[in-house]
C-alpha cells in the first residue's frame, strides 16, 4: 500500500514503473513527466484517485499507459499530449467529459479502452 511519492522524479532511468495490484492510494505524481526514458507505466488494479497529470506528455517516450480500474477523474484529454502512445487502457474508472478528436491524431495508437466510466 501507500502512494507515489514525488520524489520518483529521481528515478532518471527509470524505463517501466509497473505496480499493478499494488494497493496504492493517492494521486499519479505530476512528476511522472519529468521520468524522459519512461516507456511503460502501469499501475492498474489499485486505489488511485484524481485526475490523469497534465505533464504525462512530458515523458517523451511514454508508449503504454495501463491504468484501468483505479478510481481515477476528470477528462483524459490530456492523453492527447502523449505522442508515442499506442497501448492505453483507463476503463473502469471515473473520468467523465468528451473524448478529445485530437486523440485521434495519435498516429501509434492500437489499443485505446475506455469502457465503464462516465465519457
Amino acid at each position: 500500500g501507500g502512494s507515489l511519492p514525488y520524489e520518483i522524479a529521481s528515478l532518471i532511468k527509470l524505463e517501466v514503473l509497473s505496480l499493478e495490484k499494488g494497493e496504492i492510494t493517492g494521486r499519479i505524481p505530476s512528476e511522472i513527466g519529468t521520468l524522459q526514458e519512461l516507456r511503460e507505466l502501469d499501475l492498474d488494479f489499485n486505489m488511485l484517485t484524481g485526475e490523469l497529470p497534465y505533464t504525462l506528455g512530458d515523458a517523451p517516450k511514454l508508449n503504454v499507459i495501463d491504468l484501468n480500474s483505479n478510481m481515477l477523474t476528470g477528462s483524459i484529454s490530456v492523453l492527447a499530449k502523449v505522442r508515442e502512445a499506442y497501448f492505453v487502457q483507463l476503463h473502469n474508472n471515473k473520468f467523465t467529459g468528451a473524448i478529445a478528436p485530437a486523440i485521434g491524431l495519435l498516429g501509434n495508437l492500437q489499443v485505446l479502452t475506455l469502457h465503464k466510466n462516465d465519457l
